[in-house]
């Protein structure tokens, strides 16, 4: 090998190594340039590796495409990145990028409601968080016998809580995930029920649950209101709850008047005995709890103090004596 060839090859071997200390340098210069300022973006299903790079480069996420590609492929070979509604912190570099990418990290929003809120009501408030179609799905019988082909309505069976959800949730998923959450609350706390209570199937625990949900604001007195209606029921005699009267009225404004307590529906517990056909709201755990473990206690009657609590009484009179004491104005009306 003459001295000039020799020459040659060590140039070029020198260029390669300088070349790759360049493209080293290059390549950790990408892996450390930080996000300069936040980004929210949405990566669209069907997107391949290098259509997502083209798009995180376009919206300035990540400084070049090229680059992630590579480490996509070094990171892990037939990698796979999940679409959804993503929001990129300043700070953020292309690995913590990549690996959010690949976990699906997004965006996640929160819809709540309380408890007592009517199936409708419910429909409601996801209509203004952009489900359109959740009322109409709501009463479609049909789609309701699909997903739970065991209950009339979905009422009380919207469980009220916390859902975290994604861009594109639609509102059957939603209502499916809220049943579903309703189903394993009432099986769970049906199978840690008092033994000896009358209530023969976790339907009636439920609509006595969603009575009791209407009954009171006052957490402490829901298993008390629970053995009052027990009480009744043992008796024989009929629960008289104004909640249900007032569900199944149809021309209800805010107002109880004698006319509801006396007009038969399948929702007065004034004109018939036993329980109404379905739950008049979508209860909570406590008050599902409450129907399984009343409060041992002999009083049959309550009366709203005017302040969100009740007092109790064991005697019609003594009944009576409240009712003129705190409600005077519905004293000609309530027996």
């Amino acid at each position: 090998m003459t001295n000039r060839l020799q020459r040659l090859l060590l140039g070029l071997l020198l260029a390669g190594f300088l070349a790759t200390g360049i493209l080293s340098l290059l390549f950790i210069d990408f892996l450390t340039t930080p996000l300069e300022s936040s980004r929210r973006v949405v990566i669209e299903k069907k997107w391949y590796l290098s259509r997502i790079a083209q798009f995180l480069e376009a919206e300035q996420v990540i400084p070049s495409a090229r680059w992630f590609v590579l480490l996509a492929h070094f990171h892990r070979r037939n990698i796979r990145l999940h679409a959804g509604e993503y929001r990129f912190e300043q700070g953020e570099t292309p690995p913590r990028i990549l690996i959010r990418l690949e976990q699906g990290d997004v965006v996640r929003y929160r819809f709540s409601f309380p408890e007592g809120l009517t199936a409708r009501d419910v429909a409601t408030r996801m209509e203004e968080q952009g489900w359109n179609e959740a009322s109409a799905l709501v009463r479609d019988v049909a789609w309701v016998k699909k997903l739970a082909p065991d209950v009339p309505t979905l009422e009380g069976w919207l469980f009220p809580e916390t859902y975290f959800f994604v861009r594109g949730e639609s509102a059957q998923e939603m209502l499916v995930r809220m049943t579903r959450m309703a189903r394993a609350t009432l099986e769970r706390e049906w199978a840690n029920r008092d033994p000896g209570i009358e209530l023969t199937t976790p339907l009636q625990a439920l609509i006595l649950a969603s009575i009791i949900e209407k009954e009171t604001g006052a957490a402490s007195e829901r298993s008390r209101i629970s053995g009052v209606f027990h009480n009744r029921s043992r008796r024989n005699m009929r629960l008289e709850s104004d909640p249900t009267v007032i569900y199944g009225a149809a021309d209800y404004q805010g107002d109880i008047t004698r006319k509801h307590l006396t007009t038969p529906t399948p929702y007065n517990t004034y004109t018939r005995s036993g329980l109404p056909p379905t739950p008049i709201c979508n209860p909570g755990r406590a008050s599902i709890h409450a129907a399984l473990h009343p409060e041992r206690t002999d009083e049959l009657f309550f009366v709203a103090r005017g302040d969100g609590s009740h007092v109790f009484a064991s005697t019609f009179q003594e009944h009576k004596e409240n009712v003129n004491r705190y409600q005077k104005r519905k004293a000609n009306v309530r027996p």
